[in-house]
């Protein structure tokens, strides 16, 4: 792991597309598949999943970023990008 340097070394990683598919079996229902932690909706095609990396603090290290498991929710594509504009709308509106 010590050839990872930023967190786009990582995505690209053997390493990465493991954690993934690890989180993604865990994390499933045996009755319904895999539920989009956000909106709780079944995500029919892995394309259309995403673990979603959340960052709680830009200082933390990149092993404890990888690492913490609870910073990666499963998500929809749609989820995502709801997500994704309400904050670019936020960064506007302090801007």
């Amino acid at each position: 792991m010590s050839r990872l340097q930023t967190l786009s070394d990582f995505y690209k990683s053997p390493e990465w597309r493991s954690l993934r598919q690890s989180l993604m079996i865990q994390r499933s229902h045996s009755a319904k598949g895999l539920l989009c932690e956000y909106c709780k909706e079944v995500i029919l095609k892995d394309i259309d999943c995403i673990v979603h990396q959340c960052f709680s603090n830009r200082n933390e290290s990149l092993s404890c970023i990888i690492f913490n498991l609870i910073n990666h929710p499963i998500v929809c594509k749609a989820s995502i990008s709801i997500r994704i504009a309400m904050f670019i709308c936020v960064i506007q509106y302090i801007l």
